[in-house]
């Protein structure tokens, strides 16, 4: 079996050049060929709600992701802190690119990390901010805008264009405050100590996630953190095989 991953592609629009990075991974020739693909969060700058303008505003990623299901693919898509609430959305868009719509069943959907066994080890692929445990603010946060009242009021209460134009606003200004105290070395640091602690404290061998854009991997008494890190930046993506847990050129 192997599996490829990619996560904070932090697309912006259809036209942007994280849309095309997003494009070149799924058709990546190793990609087509893993039996597992997974997207692990704010794949989109932001995706927030379930409001079907998206499937019209990215139809050739929907259009993709049916065509693996179409290839025998199973698909995951792990919700991030930039796209979430869209679950329905996203299945109602396959059911209508499928030509299998009994492949459909191979695409999962989570707000949780997700895990099972390859190569006799125990994996858990997450978004990677349930390592954020020191940061408190965020922690709240996190509670509220993944909230049902939360989901609710993005998907029923707001139209779709106020969604967005919050969505723009608030991912602009996350940008901003993380530049601002930003340092490459301390948070690699911390991610790894959080990394260890998560890995000491479940029943997992590898544990895969995103969301610190700071690409790493490190093992600890034969366990594994690996983190995909920023495919904009890094140009590359989290390829998993038999053999090795390697980075893999998006080109």
């Amino acid at each position: 079996m192997s599996i490829s991953c990619i996560s904070d592609i932090h697309v912006t629009t259809s036209k942007s050049k994280q849309y095309a990075i997003l494009l070149n991974f799924i058709k990546n020739e190793k990609v087509q060929n893993s039996e597992k693909v997974m997207f692990l969060g704010d794949i989109f700058d932001h995706l927030t709600g379930e409001h079907k303008q998206y499937i019209a505003k990215y139809k050739e990623f929907f259009s993709e992701v049916a065509k693996l299901l179409d290839g025998g693919r199973e698909v995951f898509f792990l919700e991030g802190n930039h796209d979430f609430h869209f679950e329905k959305t996203f299945t109602l868009a396959l059911h209508e690119l499928c030509k299998d719509k009994e492949k459909v069943a191979n695409f999962k959907y989570s707000n949780s990390p997700v895990k099972f066994q390859f190569n006799s080890k125990n994996f858990t692929f997450c978004h990677g901010d349930d390592l954020d445990t020191d940061n408190k603010a965020y922690q709240r946060w996190k509670r509220v805008y993944s909230s049902n009242a939360f989901g609710f009021l993005v998907s029923r209460v707001l139209p779709y264009n106020l969604v967005n134009y919050l969505g723009d606003k608030a991912s602009s200004d996350s940008r901003e405050r993380g530049r601002a105290k930003f340092n490459y070395n301390r948070e690699k640091a911390k991610y790894r100590e959080a990394a260890k602690s998560y890995l000491n404290k479940h029943a997992t061998d590898v544990l895969v996630a995103g969301h610190t854009h700071i690409c790493d991997k490190v093992t600890w008494d034969g366990k594994t953190y690996v983190n995909i890190g920023f495919p904009q930046r890094d140009q590359t993506f989290l390829h998993i095989s038999k053999e090795v847990i390697e980075m893999i050129s998006i080109q």
